[in-house]
């Protein structure tokens, strides 16, 4: 296929005698847009033309066997948007490009010299307020989309999650500030701009490559969703809060990657990473807010497991835990960072043939103290600490840990700083979905090698994977 633009003298073949009918019909303006003004054309692009005026919205003709489109506007309509939220990103890029053909009264170019002058901060309220508008609107969709699931109607669920996949990145561009000279390149720039968890959900979303795809594709949908929450959430007044935490709540199996408690807490997890991104806490705030939320609940558990964060079953537990020891191939010293009532430590010895002098570390007195009862036969060697601050008494031959231990900014700290503690760290178990591997991607844009994985599909959330990885210490 040629994908050569339309040769200058065919394109003004085209161009001189429908612009010169235009002008007769009161056209104030014409201009040429598109791939055409760009100089990006293939034999399959069609002409596109501003008409400045009153007449029909929207036109197709065909012209030497090539499709024009016309799209008449006012001049004042023409104005609007490049000030409109909702039109801003494709309208100034447009404009800014755009190869002026006819204008007597330089109305064409007096739009073109405003559009080139765009800047975003003098619309940043509007954008911020529309953006809030959307994505609380999109509420809707997504109860939509959950309620086609569970009814079992694949067609309604394949609608809505196009809704949710091709509408929010246009949301997100105006959120990101984004401007694109052509819809075909706006997913591609959001997906870059975004976090690695939005880029995944939104490519897997948007394709149908495997078994599964659909309620993939689904839970991936729904996962856009709740990161264009996240993402917008100051920009939420509290009336739209409420609208959005109505359809969060049934899709918070997918929203969140590294949520520690899923299972309990994870919107109220969300909203203390909010409250430090907004200076409302600081980092030793946000590790007392994690414990209000998360003691009492480990404390209150009538079963061990849930008492280390793990819903269902004993026999669940196990499942979802005990590939932890997939990383274990020697004999040697194991620290549990995060260890709660020391139920992880219990059944190590269970789950590898290795001997391990195990240690634990935990930032909660009170969970400590817990397992000091449990395991009085590690009493001696359960410590309290924050991992970003605690000095191990030696080294260890493993360490265990989650990233969601502490925020999100210092992530790359913890996982530096334990890798000077050990030979081998283990990062895990945490949920992600099947399709992606956002925690691996953010470890290697740290330059960090992974040395082996273990992953388990979850038996009661499709689509959800079990994952520990590992690292060697340098």
């Amino acid at each position: 296929m040629s994908t050569e633009p339309l040769a200058d003298h065919r394109l003004d073949r085209i161009l001189g005698p429908i612009v010169d009918e235009l002008a007769a019909d009161g056209a104030d303006a014409v201009v040429l847009a598109g791939s055409h003004a760009r100089g990006d054309a293939t034999e399959l692009s069609d002409v596109d033309l501003y008409v400045i005026g009153d007449g029909p919205r929207y036109a197709l003709r065909v012209i030497d066997d090539v499709l024009v489109s016309l799209s008449w506007r006012t001049e004042a309509e023409e104005r609007e948007a490049l000030r409109r939220p909702a039109l801003v990103g494709g309208a100034v890029p447009g404009w800014r490009l755009a190869r002026v053909v006819h204008d007597p009264a330089g109305v064409a170019a007096a739009l073109q010299a405003e559009a080139r002058a765009f800047d975003w901060s003098a619309i940043a309220s509007e954008c911020d307020a529309w953006v809030a508008d959307q994505v609380t609107g999109y509420a809707e969709e997504a109860l939509k989309l959950v309620a086609a699931r569970r009814a079992g109607d694949p067609e309604l669920a394949a609608v809505q999650r196009s809704i949710l996949a091709l509408r929010l990145p246009i949301v997100m561009a105006v959120h990101h500030r984004h401007l694109y000279d052509s819809e075909n390149r706006l997913w591609r720039m959001v997906a870059e701009a975004a976090s690695e968890r939005w880029a995944a959900a939104q490519t897997a979303a948007l394709r149908l490559d495997h078994p599964d795809a659909a309620s993939q594709a689904d839970a991936a949908a729904l996962t856009l969703f709740a990161l264009a929450v996240e993402a917008i959430g100051h920009l939420l007044t509290p009336e739209q809060r409420t609208v959005v935490d109505v359809a969060l709540r049934p899709t918070a199996d997918r929203a969140d990657s590294y949520a520690p408690m899923k299972d309990l807490a994870w919107r109220e997890v969300a909203e203390i990473d909010a409250r430090l991104e907004r200076g409302e806490i600081d980092e030793a705030g946000w590790h007392q807010a994690i414990a209000r939320l998360v003691v009492p609940a480990y404390l209150a558990a009538e079963t061990p497991w849930k008492g280390s964060g793990k819903q269902g079953t004993r026999e669940d537990w196990e499942y979802a835990r005990s590939h932890v020891a997939h990383a274990i191939d020697r004999d040697g010293s194991f620290l549990d960072v995060g260890c709660a009532n020391g139920y992880l430590l219990e059944g190590l010895p269970r789950w590898t043939p290795h001997a391990l002098d195990r240690y634990g570390l935990d930032i909660a007195p009170q969970l400590v103290a817990l397992a000091r009862g449990r395991l009085p036969e590690l009493a001696d060697r359960l410590f309290v600490g924050n991992a970003l601050q605690w000095e191990p008494p030696h080294r260890f031959t493993y360490v265990r840990a989650g990233l969601e231990y502490v925020p999100r900014h210092r992530r790359r700290d913890l996982v530096e700083r334990l890798l000077g503690w050990c030979e081998r760290l283990i990062i895990g178990v945490f949920n992600e979905e099947a399709h992606a591997r956002p925690t691996e991607g953010l470890l290697r844009s740290w330059g960090i090698r992974i040395a082996g994985r273990s992953e388990r599909a979850n038996r009661r959330k499709h689509g959800i994977d079990y994952r520990v990885l590992w690292i060697d210490a340098p």
